[in-house]
């Protein structure tokens, strides 16, 4: 609790962070054209419709769902902040440019993907309410900062500026403060997934209460209500709890605790899971985005298998647009050499520690 007392503490370095890190983000929201971020045009059409309609997208066979197959939480906090605008100029900004150069960072030319309107007033419309919704990310993401410190602080015990160190690292990733600056699910996902993870640390670490494993369940179930990917929360959460249990050698505590983990997150969002199986016969809706992107791996060589982690690599550090802009290949080559520095590094704390 002092450790995170201390860290609200407005002369606390890692104020500064965050200061330099959400004046950046700010600048980038309201100067980044509207819906030049992955996907953002669906998330905000999502977020309206819950906003004006009062019900969740619906979903077609015959058509592309985009977006309309995601949970729901991300877009009913934006409609808070968002929802209210009146929206009368949408279509305006939704006329794509033909000729864009979506996921192809090497073509010159026609990196923007809509066609935008002259004279576009922020305070206005549909830019507005962009805006006000690109706010919401820069919050989550926030979090996410302020819990990646309070992650270090345990890692790193009484090592302060290597908890600075790790936290910069997150905060100033390109990537990160690109994404964080735009309309995108990934944002919550990432927050409620860093909170929950420090939660599972105090845990394991010596804090093993009842009431912070009924936040852990509040949480996952925030994580998994945003992206179905926040699901990998749960066996975090299980193994924070089976670890305790052991070192006190209390079955009760791994019963009443693991009971309570997927009770309370089953509270907070299985309703959508069981609303997904009653429509469409599968929960996670793995089916449908198989059928409508053809994502079922054909992984045949052991390159095929290394390729989406090559892939990854590079659009974790910076991948801007819709993956159509880039940066020169230098910078690439040092950051593939800073990950595996770093992975070494890891290791050797590691080692060095358990010794």
């Amino acid at each position: 609790m002092q450790l995170i007392k201390s860290t609200f503490n407005i002369f606390h370095p890692l104020s500064f962070t965050i200061v330099i890190f959400v004046s950046i983000t700010l600048w980038l929201s309201i100067n980044n054209p509207i819906f030049e971020g992955p996907d953002e045009n669906e998330h905000f059409i999502y977020m309206t419709i819950l906003a004006k309609d009062g019900h969740l997208p619906i979903y077609s066979p015959d058509e592309t769902p985009e977006q309309k197959l995601q949970p729901p939480l991300y877009y009913a906090i934006g409609s808070l902040f968002a929802g209210w605008v009146a929206i009368t100029d949408l279509d305006s900004y939704l006329e794509r440019n033909p000729h864009a150069s979506v996921s192809r960072v090497h073509v010159l030319g026609n990196k923007n993907t809509f066609v935008h309107p002259p004279n576009t007033r922020l305070l206005h419309g549909t830019a507005l309410a962009v805006t006000l919704f690109r706010f919401v990310s820069i919050g989550f993401a926030t979090s996410t900062i302020i819990a990646t410190y309070l992650i270090s602080c345990h890692v790193f015990k009484n090592e302060t500026w290597l908890a600075l160190g790790a936290t910069a690292i997150v905060a100033f990733n390109p990537q990160f403060v690109y994404i964080s600056s735009v309309i995108n699910t990934d944002n919550a996902v990432t927050a409620f997934s860093t909170i929950g993870l420090l939660l599972a640390i105090q845990i394991m670490q010596g804090y093993p209460s009842y009431k912070r494993i009924v936040v852990l369940g509040v949480v996952i179930g925030c994580a998994s209500l945003t992206k179905v990917t926040g699901l990998a929360l749960l066996p975090i959460g299980a193994i924070a709890i089976t670890v305790v249990a052991w070192r006190e050698r209390s079955l009760s505590f791994w019963l009443q605790g693991g009971i309570l983990l997927a009770f309370t997150t089953g509270m907070v969002s299985g309703w959508w899971y069981i609303r997904n199986w009653q429509l469409h016969g599968d929960p996670l809706l793995t089916t449908l985005w198989i059928y409508h992107y053809n994502v079922e791996p054909k992984l045949e060589t052991l390159g095929d298998w290394l390729l989406p982690f090559i892939q990854a690599e590079v659009s974790y550090w910076a991948t801007f647009g819709w993956l159509s802009i880039g940066v020169h290949e230098s910078y690439y080559q040092a950051i593939r050499l800073f990950d595996r520095i770093g992975l070494l590094g890891l290791i050797w704390f590691s080692l060095t520690r358990s010794t």
